[in-house]
């Protein structure tokens, strides 16, 4: 929705816009899915491992920035986090998303036994040119494969990946399709 919003708008690609538009069509989207007690964007880390219960002892791994802040969290209709959510604008390459990775991963697996925290996710769009060896469609459902792959080796064995995207689309040399990526932990 983001993607044909700001081309719709502006007649720009979504790559062109700032990441606030991504973010607050995914919360937006979020937000009418029944179930789902209400979102917030722009959550701080800190205080949502702590309303989650999943603070634990010891000190929270660095990957989890703690002083940072979630882009979305979707909480129960009890106000407990439920979900953590990375939004990027554009991602062509793993390198751009392997901090978010080790981030989520670490906060989903983290107090297992109190955290109200059932998944983390991360999503993005893959838009591509045309090269002279691919077309553009090509191109993102390689990039998505690669992307997939990376995700899954890097996340280890605590956490199961499951990748979800759009068809891809595509508009004269280029192509996109929304991705979402879930990390969910692994049962005990």
């Amino acid at each position: 929705a983001a993607q044909q919003d700001y081309q719709d708008w502006s007649t720009c690609w979504l790559d062109e816009a700032p990441e606030y538009m991504a973010t607050v069509s995914v919360a937006r989207a979020l937000a009418k899915v029944r179930g789902n007690g209400f979102v917030t964007l722009e959550s701080s880390a800190k205080e949502t491992i702590a309303e989650a219960g999943a603070k634990g002892r010891g000190r929270v791994s660095a990957s989890v920035r703690a002083n940072g802040r979630f882009d979305v969290v979707v909480h129960t209709s009890h106000g407990n986090p439920r979900i953590v959510i990375e939004v990027k604008r554009h991602v062509s390459r793993f390198e751009q998303i392997r901090k978010d990775v080790d981030r989520v991963v670490s906060v989903v697996t983290r107090s297992r036994a109190t955290s109200s925290i059932s998944f983390g996710a991360l999503t993005f769009l893959v838009w591509l040119k045309d090269d002279r060896t691919f077309n553009a469609s090509e191109r993102v459902r390689k990039t998505i494969e690669n992307l997939t792959n990376s995700t899954t080796e890097a996340a280890g064995d605590k956490v199961k990946v499951v990748v979800h995207h759009s068809p891809v689309h595509v508009e004269y040399d280029r192509a996109w399709s929304s991705v979402a990526i879930a990390i969910k932990p692994r049962a005990a």
